[in-house]
């Protein structure tokens, strides 16, 4: 895992360092403190990043399901005429991965016995981003997940928070910056997801790796899909 300091984090983000701190203690940044000070993860300061280069008022939790749905080819998604589909029609590829990732949070977390119970987390999580790949890039998967990210689990609890609650007693998870197990959720709090990622999500969710094949990879996924709907339309 890559760590920066706060003074690097701040010059990334542009921001002064008094800013990254109270970032960190909002949980809006993952990282830990020391004798030597703030260390801040580097995926944390990349998805900052992209949160921070969205303007305007972010969307709303179910405008970016309704375009996760629309993009994913889902049953029962909304028309041509919602207003989901015509942000599809307004904004390009990373903007709306952008969108998606500023409507979900992230928490990680380690697992009292993660290598015992590794193949049991990943089966009780609706998998995404780099644990997912294998959804969006087929052929490549296997090139492209690199050690680190393969060691690492990303995915939603599925249903609610008590199924949350649950979870993380169930494999004796606890908070911490260091850890392999990457919970994702809606920052709504609406429960979305009850059996798998929607594929969209799941490109989307990549493009927060410092990876940048794996980021690529996510960007290239939501393209097709775009292209793929914007096909359909004419």
């Amino acid at each position: 895992m890559s760590m920066v300091t706060a003074g690097e984090a701040a010059r990334r983000l542009g921001i002064s360092r008094r800013r990254v701190a109270e970032l960190w203690h909002a949980g809006a940044l993952r990282g830990s403190k020391n004798s030597a000070g703030l260390s801040i993860e580097l995926a944390s300061v990349h998805e900052r990043e992209l949160i921070g280069a969205i303007p305007g008022r972010p969307w709303s939790g179910d405008i970016v399901w309704e375009v996760i749905a629309i993009l994913s080819g889902e049953a029962g998604t909304p028309t041509d005429t919602s207003e989901a589909s015509r942000r599809i029609l307004k904004h390009d590829s990373p903007d709306l991965a952008r969108r998606m990732v500023a409507a979900v949070d992230v928490e990680r977390y380690d697992a009292r016995d993660l290598e015992r119970d590794r193949d049991d987390i990943r089966r009780s999580l609706a998998l995404t981003g780099a644990s997912a790949l294998d959804r969006i890039e087929r052929d490549r998967a296997a090139r492209v997940v690199d050690q680190q990210e393969g060691q690492s689990i990303h995915g939603y609890v599925r249903h609610d928070d008590a199924s949350r609650d649950a979870f993380l007693e169930e494999f004796d998870l606890v908070p911490s910056p260091t850890g392999d197990v990457f919970l994702h959720r809606f920052k709504s709090g609406t429960p979305r997801i009850a059996d798998e990622t929607p594929a969209a999500l799941v490109a989307a969710d990549c493009t927060r790796s410092t990876t940048t094949r794996i980021r690529r990879a996510g960007l290239d996924a939501l393209e097709r899909m775009r292209n793929a709907w914007l096909a359909e339309r004419s």
